[in-house]
C-alpha cells in the first residue's frame, strides 16, 4: 500500500521538512539556492493583483508597482519566503510598500482582501483561480518581475515510486491549468 499525506503548511517550513525527511516532495515559491534540495519549476509567471472588484485599479489590464505602493497591502508575515521575495522586489524598485495586514496564511490574505482591507500581491498561480464575485486579479506590470512555483526533493535522497507518480501528476495537472489560462 501507498499513502500519500498532503500538509498544507507555510512555505518556509516545507524545505526543513524535506530535509529531516519528514517529506519526500514539495512545492512551493523557494529559490533554487538551497543547496540540499532539487528544485524543478512547474509554473512561471509574473506576480498578481487580487483586488476587490471597485477598487479604482480593477478596469486596468495591468498595475504598475508605483500604484501598488500607494494603496493598503494585505500580505504575509516577513518570515515567510514570498513575503521576503515580495520585500526585496519593493526595495530593488526603491519602493516603499504600504502594508496595512500581515498574516500567516494565504486564505487568510485572500479573505481580508474580500472584504476589502486592501490590495495582495500573489503567485502567479493566483491567475488559476475563477473569478469571483467579490474580487479581480490582474498581473503587475512596469516592471514585470516573474515569479515561480516549484516542485522540490531532497538532493541526496532517491525520489521513491510513489513520489515520482506523484510529481508526474502534479507536473500535469500544471500543464492543464496552463493550457486553460
Amino acid at each position: 500500500d501507498i499513502a500519500v499525506t498532503l500538509l498544507d503548511i507555510r512555505s518556509e517550513a516545507i524545505l526543513p521538512r524535506i530535509a529531516s525527511a519528514e517529506v519526500d516532495v514539495g512545492v512551493g515559491a523557494f529559490s533554487d539556492d538551497d543547496h540540499d534540495c532539487v528544485i524543478e519549476p512547474l509554473l512561471e509567471g509574473p506576480l498578481m493583483v487580487l483586488m476587490p472588484r471597485d477598487h479604482p485599479c480593477a478596469h486596468k489590464r495591468a498595475i504598475k508597482w508605483e500604484e501598488l505602493a500607494t494603496y493598503p497591502l494585505v500580505t504575509q508575515t516577513p518570515e515567510n519566503r514570498f513575503r521576503a521575495f515580495l520585500d526585496r522586489t519593493f526595495a530593488q524598485l526603491d519602493l516603499t510598500p504600504r502594508v496595512a495586514i500581515e498574516v500567516a496564511q494565504l486564505a487568510t490574505v485572500i479573505s481580508l482582501v474580500e472584504a476589502d482591507f486592501g490590495i495582495a500581491l500573489l503567485p502567479p498561480y493566483t491567475a488559476l483561480f475563477p473569478a469571483g464575485r467579490k474580487t479581480v486579479v490582474r498581473p503587475v506590470s512596469a516592471p514585470v518581475i516573474p515569479s515561480q512555483i516549484v516542485l522540490a526533493r531532497d538532493r541526496f535522497r532517491s525520489p521513491s515510486a510513489a513520489s515520482l507518480a506523484f510529481m508526474e501528476v502534479t507536473r500535469r495537472a500544471v500543464a492543464r491549468w496552463q493550457a486553460r489560462v
